[in-house]
């Protein structure tokens, strides 16, 4: 497989079509990842596919900044960072809606489902919703990644991944809870997706929809 991929620290999803003979047209990859701040998962993003390639989205704006210093100090200055949070098109009830994202003392465990009374938040910000499906349509996406601190379980139940190919995430039983954890996973697979067993491991879930043919 060849991988396009466009990223965001809440998610990531990656444009990937098959090197080999195909119809479909090459398409630009999109990504969203979760709340973090070292390069480790968009360089070999950008590597694979071109820093043009990568946008991240993140819910942290310091960490924003941060990031586009280390693409900066990494020659991948051509990655494009926003700030947002990525929610699927049935849990927006307005889409000028703002979000609260809690900051955490340790930078990689900010999230959504906190509090101020969280002993590790350390402040607390409003920042946009944008839609998923929305990115996706734009960005000609077909892979998803996402790391996002159990907001992965309301990112991708009910969620439209029409477009979508493969799915790389963590899972977090801890903060999602098992049954809606395994809720989501069922309706990936009722939707088309297989799970991985060759790679996924632990917490760690890959899922692939083959084409069809």
């Amino acid at each position: 497989m060849k991988y396009r991929v466009r990223k965001c620290t809440q998610t990531i999803a990656v444009r990937a079509e098959a090197t080999a003979a195909s119809s479909a047209a090459p398409r630009t990859p999109w990504s969203p990842s979760g709340p973090v701040r070292s390069p480790t998962l968009k360089k070999p993003a950008a590597r694979i596919a071109g820093a043009e390639n990568v946008s991240t989205f993140d819910g942290n704006p310091d960490i924003v900044g941060d990031a586009r210093d280390n693409f900066q100090r990494n020659g991948l200055q051509g990655i494009r960072s926003h700030v947002g949070i990525l929610r699927n098109r049935q849990s927006i009830s307005d889409p000028h809606e703002m979000m609260t994202f809690h900051i955490n003392r340790e930078f990689w465990a900010s999230r959504l489902s906190a509090s101020t009374a969280d002993r590790d938040v350390v402040k607390t910000v409003q920042v946009p919703i944008l839609c998923l499906e929305d990115v996706i349509k734009e960005h000609r996406a077909t892979v998803l990644i996402c790391d996002i601190e159990g907001a992965e379980v309301d990112l991708l139940s009910h969620a439209d991944l029409a477009g979508i190919r493969l799915i790389i995430m963590e899972t977090h039983y801890r903060a999602a809870g098992e049954v809606a954890t395994d809720e989501m996973v069922r309706q990936l697979i009722m939707s088309g997706f297989s799970i991985h067993l060759g790679v996924s491991h632990n917490h760690f879930l890959v899922l692939r929809r083959r084409p069809l043919g």
